[in-house]
């Protein structure tokens, strides 16, 4: 009989165990997210990728994957850390093409103390080069502690809307006639840009970089139809985009420049 009892309880301190084990396992599973958002055209937004309680989970790293399309969004400025490191945590980050008209951005984030909390793991900010109405989904992969806690990722969405500017009489009729009338797709060094400039509003240009940085800028009268050079000194080669402005209007393009 006693040998019995004993055999009993250790079966039920085997099995509280493994509901022990299994709650802990539960716990472990840490949501990722980026949500869905609105950019006006032409403009930037910050957006937070936002993670679930860390407390307690011994996250030192994480490595993030967001895979988007250039065609819509760009990537504006280097990544910030997010609110659940310390101050002494290091990001590294890259953006590279990914093909098919995607980019990818990998954000790579090492800390000598562990996360803590719920919050953001980092934010990017974006650029909108797409019309309004485009949309674009930002496909999110991460990883903490080289994959302990595992993660469930929810993918996020960007769609572009019209600003309050581009609902006026001008944008009512608005021609199909581009502003740009032609951009060399591959240059060397600097680029040009031809315009078709459409009614009495001045023309406002600039060329964003690889990183969504601005590299130059310039303003044209309404009745410059020539070309018009930017020389991104000191830039990197890669795909850069031009965007011009007139009034409500927009247009943009791409360029790849060499070195």
């Amino acid at each position: 009989m006693f040998r019995n009892e004993r055999r009993m309880l250790a079966w039920v301190a085997m099995l509280l165990c493994l509901s022990g084990a299994s709650g802990i396992a539960a716990a472990q599973v840490v949501d990722v997210a980026i949500g869905e958002h609105e950019i006006t055209d032409g403009e930037s937004l910050t957006i937070p990728i936002e993670v679930s309680d860390l407390t307690e989970l011994f996250v030192l790293s994480s490595r993030l994957e967001l895979i988007y399309c250039s065609d819509v969004i760009i990537c504006s400025g280097e990544p910030t850390l997010g609110s659940v490191w310390p101050p002494e945590a290091l990001l590294t980050w890259t953006d590279e093409d990914a093909g098919g008209g995607l980019r990818r951005l990998t954000i790579l984030i090492i800390s000598p103390g562990e996360a803590s909390g719920e919050g953001s793991l980092a934010s990017v900010s974006f650029l909108a080069v797409g019309p309004p109405g485009s949309e674009s989904v930002i496909e999110l992969a991460a990883t903490l502690n080289e994959g302990s806690p595992e993660t469930e990722t929810h993918d996020g969405r960007v769609t572009i809307v019209h600003g309050p500017q581009a609902i006026d009489e001008e944008s009512a009729e608005r021609p199909s006639k581009r502003l740009i009338d032609h951009v060399p797709s591959v240059v060397r060094g600097a680029s040009s840009i031809r315009l078709c400039p459409q009614g009495v509003k001045p023309i406002s240009l600039a060329l964003y970089g690889p990183d969504g940085r601005r590299v130059w800028q310039g303003t044209r009268s309404p009745g410059s139809e020539g070309e018009v050079f930017a020389d991104p000194l000191h830039a990197p080669a890669g795909l850069y985009f031009w965007m011009v402005r007139q009034g409500a209007r927009w247009d943009c393009a791409r360029v790849l420049i060499l070195h």
